[in-house]
């Protein structure tokens, strides 16, 4: 197994690992997977998570990308942490998004999906980067609501601030603070 997976953790049929740092290609067992650029589905690329979480919750938008940040905190048992690039809580970023690769597997630990996952104030994008022919995107992103909407205020206590080099005295703040989403709004 290479070295920048995380732990995995389970979502119904899937199992997810975060990746310590983005790599060109996934693990060997998952460099089969086909780049939705040059498939013949390259909206998939863009196809939007928040579409399918926001009607679910009473948030205001720019609190989503705190809240998904919150959940997946909760989900993976910290170990989206390393992912996100951050050092004692703080990390640099153009735009003071957050971003985090995952590897998405099937139950034979075979990868079928390499995702990426970025949040900021006023929007918040799931883009499958790569995937394997077999894997039905609409599955998998229907998974992915249904366990974060399943106990959509089971969440982690998180904070991370990404400065923006462009605005070094602005930085965004995201998480969970135990009471309140953090974060603008």
């Amino acid at each position: 197994m290479s070295s920048n997976l995380g732990a995995s953790f389970a979502l119904g049929p899937f199992f997810w690992r975060f990746l310590d740092s983005r790599t060109d290609s996934l693990p060997p067992e998952g460099r089969c997977l086909v780049d939705p650029w040059w498939d013949d589905e390259p909206t998939l690329r863009y196809r939007n998570l928040a579409d399918r979480l926001e009607p679910h919750l009473d948030i205001h938008h720019v609190h989503l990308a705190s809240w998904f940040l919150a959940r997946l905190w909760y989900l993976s048992a910290g170990t989206i942490e390393p992912a996100l690039n951050v050092q004692a809580g703080h990390g640099v970023a153009d735009g003071g998004h957050y971003l985090a690769y995952a590897v998405v597997e099937n139950a034979q630990q075979q990868g079928i999906a390499e995702l990426l996952i970025e949040g900021m104030p006023n929007y918040l994008r799931v883009v499958i980067d790569y995937r394997s022919q077999q894997l039905d995107p609409e599955a998998l992103l229907d998974c992915l609501s249904q366990h974060l909407l399943a106990e959509p205020w089971q969440l982690a206590v998180c904070r991370i601030h990404i400065h923006d080099p462009e605005q070094p005295h602005n930085p965004k703040l995201y998480g969970w603070d135990g009471k309140h989403l953090l974060g603008q709004g």
